[in-house]
């Protein structure tokens, strides 16, 4: 049934481009949440519009995308058949698409520069592609490793809870699990789990971000990595047999932002 709506979204504004379908239009009443609005190209904001007219036509999956990002970005892109990427940077001036410039000094280099990514990859099957976000993330979880002897259970919100790992003898946590509508949550990295106050405060902050926004699935995973200069934030989710990921590298809000605001691409004649 997904597919069929998307076909018949497709034929009746092709000859138009630029028309933009009601996103709840794109809900089913099965269970399954596909609250992505069908957009052309030029109705993304720069430099979004310009990485999608690019990449539109590269593979043969829908490619999504945010609306809505910081002004003043400059993107580059990668692609193969089954995949795409486009990385965001934020540098001293606006740069055009794919300029050698992008990450490279003395013009707009480090990790300080760097925005964030959205990408997708196809795989064969929806179960492959379910593996596939559980290996990703494995090795963005590796908060605590051997060293977690002691876990709690606390309630912070409407029946959330959450679970702190950390070790006998201290009041930090190495890592902190919860779930919000279907999404996992794991939080690390130590830089806002310094107590169980702390971290009850961090956990609240990142629910509240979560209820503001229309998360792009209603199940998937969130990494959230607290460090010192901001939070390294991963939202991934699968969508049939195609894996999703929106990240930023220094603001879980604007993750969580990006994440709201994705949009799926009409193909480009």
């Amino acid at each position: 049934m997904i597919r069929l709506f998307i076909v018949l979204i497709v034929t009746s504004t092709s000859s138009c481009g630029n028309l933009v379908s009601n996103p709840k239009q794109g809900q089913t009443t099965s269970g399954s949440k596909v609250p992505y609005q069908l957009i052309s190209t030029a109705l993304f904001p720069s430099p979004i519009s310009t990485a999608l007219s690019y990449l539109v036509g590269k593979n043969s999956f829908p490619i999504l995308a945010p609306s809505k990002i910081p002004t003043k970005l400059s993107a580059k892109t990668s692609y193969t058949q089954t995949s795409y990427k486009v990385s965001l940077y934020q540098c001293q001036s606006l740069l055009p698409l794919n300029s050698s410039k992008i990450g490279s000094p003395p013009w707009c280099s480090g990790l300080a520069h760097h925005f964030g990514n959205f990408s997708g990859t196809q795989y064969s099957t929806s179960v492959s592609a379910g593996h596939w976000l559980r290996v990703l993330n494995r090795h963005r979880t590796q908060f605590c490793g051997a060293i977690a002897t002691r876990s709690i259970k606390v309630g912070v919100s409407r029946g959330i809870h959450i679970v702190l790992s950390g070790t006998e003898g201290t009041t930090r946590y190495c890592e902190m699990t919860f779930y919000l509508n279907g999404w996992s949550v794991v939080i690390g990295g130590g830089a806002t789990l310094s107590s169980l106050s702390a971290a009850k405060h961090e956990a609240l902050r990142i629910i509240e971000f979560m209820r503001e926004v229309q998360m792009p699935q209603n199940h998937g995973e969130v990494i959230i990595q607290t460090v010192g200069d901001g939070d390294h934030a991963f939202v991934d989710w699968t969508y049939n047999s195609n894996l999703y990921s929106i990240s930023s590298y220094h603001s879980a809000n604007e993750a969580f932002s990006m994440a709201g605001s994705i949009a799926e691409t009409l193909p480009v004649s």
